[in-house]
C-alpha cells in the first residue's frame, strides 16, 4: 500500500476499474472538455514523511498560547479547572467507550449531523437501504461486522485474513470470535497467523498459548506463554497459573509453587492460585521427608 492510512491496495484499485470497465482513473474524468481541465502542477508544497510532519505540526501548535500559559475564562466547560488523574485511566478502559467518534452529545451535534447526512446521501446514491460512515476504518467496519452477524463469521474472519493480514490485533480479534462461535480449530489457525504477522506482540503470543493449554498441547502453550512473559512480565495472572499448572502436571512442583506464587503477587484475588498453593503446601508438609 502506498499510503499506510488508506487501506486500498493497487490490485483493489485495479479490481474496481475492471469491474465499471474503465482502463484508468483518468478515464472516469473522460466527459470534461479538455479545454477546460487544468493539466499544470498544484501550487502546493510536496509531501512529508511521517517524522516531518510530526515536528511541522509541533512547531506550529507552538504558536497558539495554551491555559498553562494564559488565564483562560471560556466557559462551556471549557473553562480551566482540575481534572484528577484517574478520570482519564477510566475513561480510558473499553467499558467506557465503542468504536463510535461522537461521545457527548451536546458538543458533537456538528458531527452527528455530518455524518446524518454523509450517510442519506450515500443510500440515495447507491440504492442501499442503509449505510455506516461512523467506523474509523475498513478492519474496525470488519470487526463489528463479524461481531453483529456471528453466522457470517467464517466468512467475514476469511476476508479479514485476506484482506488485512497486516493487521494482527485484527486477526487476534477475529479468531476470538471464532473461538466464542465453538470453533477452535479455526480460532488456532487465527493465533497462529497473528504470531506470524508480529512476533514481538505478546497478546498474540498469549492468544495462542491459551489455544494450545485448553487442546493439552502442553510443551508448545509453555513456549509461547513465556515468550509473551519475556515481551511483558506483567502480562497477566493467568499465564503465571497456566505455567504453574503445566510446572504441576509434569512432577515440577518447586516451580509450580513458584508461578503460582507469582499469579498472587500480580493478582491478589487470584483464588485458583492461592487455592493451588494451598493444596500443594498441605501435600508437601503431609510427605515424608
Amino acid at each position: 500500500m502506498k499510503f499506510r492510512y488508506l487501506p486500498m491496495t493497487e490490485e483493489d484499485r485495479r479490481e474496481m476499474l475492471s469491474a465499471i470497465g474503465v482502463d484508468s482513473v483518468d478515464d472516469l474524468f473522460a466527459d470534461i472538455p479538455e479545454g477546460v481541465r487544468y493539466r499544470g502542477r498544484l501550487n502546493l508544497p510536496d509531501g512529508l514523511s511521517e517524522p516531518e510532519l510530526v515536528r511541522h505540526m509541533q512547531r506550529l501548535s507552538q504558536k497558539n498560547t495554551t491555559f498553562d500559559q494564559a488565564i483562560c475564562f471560556l466557559g462551556a466547560g471549557a473553562y480551566e479547572h482540575h481534572i484528577p488523574s484517574v478520570v482519564d485511566h477510566i475513561i480510558s478502559r473499553s467499558e467506557f467507550y465503542t468504536a463510535y467518534t461522537p461521545y457527548q452529545p451536546e458538543i458533537s451535534q456538528g458531527e452527528l449531523q455530518a455524518i446524518f447526512e454523509f450517510q442519506t446521501m450515500i443510500c440515495e446514491l447507491t440504492g442501499m437501504e442503509v449505510a455506516n460512515s461512523s467506523m474509523y476504518d475498513g478492519p474496525t467496519a470488519l470487526a463489528e461486522a463479524a461481531v453483529g452477524r456471528p453466522e457470517l463469521g467464517r466468512q467475514l474472519a476469511e476476508e479479514g485474513m485476506r484482506l488485512y493480514p497486516h493487521i494482527p490485533e485484527l486477526i487476534l480479534h477475529l479468531g476470538a470470535l471464532r473461538e466464542r462461535a465453538g470453533v477452535a480449530e479455526e480460532a488456532e489457525v487465527f493465533y497462529r497467523r497473528a504470531v506470524e504477522e508480529a512476533p514481538e506482540l505478546p497478546q498474540a503470543r498469549k492468544a495462542l498459548g491459551d489455544a494450545l493449554y485448553r487442546r493439552g498441547a502442553y510443551e508448545e502453550a509453555t513456549e509461547q506463554y513465556r515468550r509473551a512473559i519475556e515481551l511483558r512480565p506483567e502480562l497477566g495472572d493467568d499465564v503465571y497459573l497456566k505455567l504453574g499448572n503445566i510446572a504441576y502436571k509434569q512432577g515440577e512442583r518447586g516451580e509450580a509453587v513458584g508461578l503460582w506464587t507469582r499469579a498472587l503477587e500480580l493478582n491478589p484475588e487470584n483464588g485458583i492460585a492461592r487455592t493451588n498453593l494451598e493444596l500443594v503446601q498441605r501435600v508437601l508438609a503431609s510427605s515424608p521427608s
